[in-house]
């Protein structure tokens, strides 16, 4: 007769994954539990550059020309060496894969940041648009119907997006763009960012996270007080406050589509992108 298992001491822990074995080498593990690939998305001037600008110790790859405005406005601009200003996708795709060499090479601590920040995303599209257009010969997208151009821009911003997914293996990358004024579900126009149909569904599938952010402005009542998510300006001359309330939704808000798998974080979040970070470990 077979001899009887030992029976389990009481209390043992049964261990949740047990080793494997395989002739396979072992496999290296991954970096990207402590990093994301980040879209944060929303409408002109609902202050994205703003919650973003809290990171201390970022790079930004500037392309909007509102970014270093509205860092100078906020005193946050960060040192010259942390901003790479560019003016086309090839000049943005040739800083990220810099950036993506030193990591490599080096590791995530030789590129000497605590994230990588794009503004925008949305630049690059008009920005690119027009670059295909005149090395297609054409006056704008489209203008010629058997050479339109649409195949070699979405070849090449997609390649783009892939750019920032494989920085984002090392560390957290955050990506601003522009939400669309109107969406069309019936063309596919997806979770309302401001980029063609193709690469919005690429963007929002590779994304980790995508935020969405909105924006609102009312007038204080006697009762209101600042927080975390509201602002309150001084009495005019009439004792009137304005309050301004920055919210970062995690979830879906209306037909605003926004995912992000933390442990920590509410449906809404205060517009403030360290704290958030900090929030689900991401950042110290």
């Amino acid at each position: 007769m077979a001899a009887k298992p030992a029976a389990a001491k009481k209390g043992a822990a049964t261990p949740v994954v047990p080793n494997s074995v395989s002739l396979m080498e072992a496999g290296k593990g991954s970096t990207r539990v402590k990093t994301r690939l980040i879209v944060l998305y929303g409408g002109p001037k609902v202050q994205k550059t703003g919650s973003c600008s809290t990171i201390k110790g970022a790079k930004w790859i500037v392309s909007d020309p509102n970014t270093i405005p509205t860092l100078d406005a906020l005193d946050r601009l960060p040192p010259d060496k942390d901003i790479y200003e560019v003016t086309s996708l090839k000049e943005t795709r040739a800083v990220i894969l810099k950036m993506l060499e030193v990591c490599e090479k080096n590791g995530p601590e030789a590129l000497g940041c605590t994230a990588v920040i794009k503004d925008s995303a949305t630049q690059l599209v008009d920005w690119h648009q027009q670059d295909v257009a005149r090395e297609t010969n054409q006056r704008f997208m489209g203008d010629v119907k058997n050479n339109n151009g649409w195949q070699q821009f979405n070849a090449e911003f997609s390649a783009f997006i892939d750019d920032l997914g494989l920085l984002s293996k090392y560390i957290t990358v955050i990506v601003i763009c522009h939400a669309k004024e109107k969406m069309d579900l019936s063309k596919g126009d997806w979770a309302g960012l401001n980029l063609p149909p193709q690469m919005a569904l690429k963007m929002g599938r590779t994304a980790n996270w995508v935020l969405y952010q909105s924006k609102r402005s009312y007038t204080a009542g006697e009762k209101d007080k600042p927080d975390e998510y509201v602002r309150l300006s001084e009495p005019d001359q009439n004792g009137v406050r304005k309050a301004v309330e920055v919210v970062i939704h995690t979830e879906t808000n209306g037909l605003w589509l926004a995912a992000a798998n933390g442990r920590n974080l509410k449906a809404e979040e205060p517009g403030d992108m360290a704290a958030l970070l900090r929030k689900e470990g991401l950042l110290e």
